[in-house]
């Protein structure tokens, strides 16, 4: 049992999409401020470079309006006031990039979630995921775990738009996961790609394994 988030039938074996880890970021002190700026301002181009990018494997199923949401997304990334906070703490307390970035986008992603609104609830989770990408380019690692090889049916607990922009549309048949919500963007993208996707169903990545034949019936 769970919320249909987008309608549909599939059936197809199960891919269980694992959470990733925490990001480790480790405090750095007395460091090149002017390299740490430098080093940020390349993560921030390469994140923009990875959204254009998923946009890109996308643009042949969305609209110009659904699409509007990558677009939104390089907004956050270059958020004035993010970009700011970060580069004074690197300068004033001469701390590392990452450890910086990740202070200030986790203060605000704290004062979103602390909102009674589900809107800015669900823009908190926009920032985690554009924050974890900046973060991964920081520290150097890219590697993408959103792969799907053969067509399968994704179940997580969490799913969030860059995953799906990252997968082989052709091989990604539905998805099933815990957490979410029918307004976000994961919802809506899964929505325009005509995508089963179902949400809200507990402990679905410890009940499936990895190549169980599941049916997937958003329609009833």
């Amino acid at each position: 049992q769970g919320i249909v988030a987008s309608w549909g039938l599939a059936i197809g074996e199960a891919q269980i999409l694992y959470t990733n880890d925490p990001i480790e970021i480790k405090k750095q002190t007395g460091i090149d401020s002017e390299n740490e700026i430098s080093n940020l301002k390349k993560a921030i181009d390469k994140t923009i470079e990875q959204i254009d990018s998923q946009k890109i494997n996308l643009s042949a199923n969305l609209s110009e309006k659904e699409l509007e949401i990558y677009t939104a997304f390089k907004s956050i990334v270059n958020d004035p006031e993010v970009l700011d906070q970060t580069r004074d703490l690197i300068k004033k307390q001469n701390f590392n990039a990452a450890y910086s970035y990740y202070q200030v986008t986790r203060n605000f992603i704290s004062e979103l979630e602390s909102l009674d609104d589900e809107y800015l609830n669900r823009r908190a989770e926009d920032l985690k995921m554009i924050s974890d990408m900046v973060l991964k380019s920081l520290l150097g690692d890219e590697k993408v775990t959103s792969k799907v090889n053969s067509p399968s049916i994704v179940i997580a607990e969490k799913i969030d738009p860059s995953q799906i922009a990252e997968m082989n549309q052709t091989n990604l048949l539905g998805i099933i996961t815990t957490e979410g919500g029918v307004t976000d963007h994961s919802s809506i993208i899964a929505k325009a790609l005509g995508v089963p996707y179902i949400l809200g169903v507990k402990n679905v990545v410890n009940i499936v394994r990895n190549g169980d034949k599941i049916i997937l019936d958003s329609k009833n």
